[in-house]
């Protein structure tokens, strides 16, 4: 049953549901609509989004003459280096708490991610024992 607000994607109306089996790995998988701290991660994320679109627009505001351009460089910088790098992370978090491949996430990415960052998230919003840190690193190693 989805929360208020939220609803099930339409890939996975009128098909078999993917949560409560076991992905490619065996890690237990579950919907966001079946487990209300990924509905968290996916609130999370979306804020996330927000605060960038927010500050996207500052910065076209910013840029106009005699404004200051330490002021555009500081929030430039601040959604391009910690807002980015939460989001990606909040990102890979939610899709390895559903079971989805990494691989299908990011087929080409220049850098490695904040695997602790992720992991941090998972272990927040998801519900995982001790394995957690080797799965996770099993689901980043399955693309190599």
């Amino acid at each position: 049953m989805a929360a208020a607000g939220l609803s099930i994607p339409s890939s996975h109306k009128g098909s078999t549901p993917f949560w409560g089996t076991t992905n490619y790995l065996e890690i237990p998988v579950c919907c966001e609509a079946d487990h209300p701290l990924l509905i968290c991660l996916q609130v999370k994320a979306m804020s996330l989004a927000a605060e960038a679109r927010i500050i996207r627009r500052l910065e076209h505001r910013l840029s106009r003459p005699g404004d200051h351009p330490s002021a555009w460089y500081l929030i430039q910088g601040h959604r391009r280096g910690e807002i980015r790098r939460e989001a990606r992370a909040t990102h890979l978090a939610r899709a390895f708490l559903r079971g989805q491949p990494y691989r299908q996430l990011e087929q080409k990415c220049h850098e490695r991610p904040d695997i602790k960052r992720v992991h941090a998230l998972a272990r927040k919003y998801g519900s995982y024992g001790d394995s957690l840190g080797q799965d996770l690193q099993a689901w980043f190693d399955a693309a190599a």
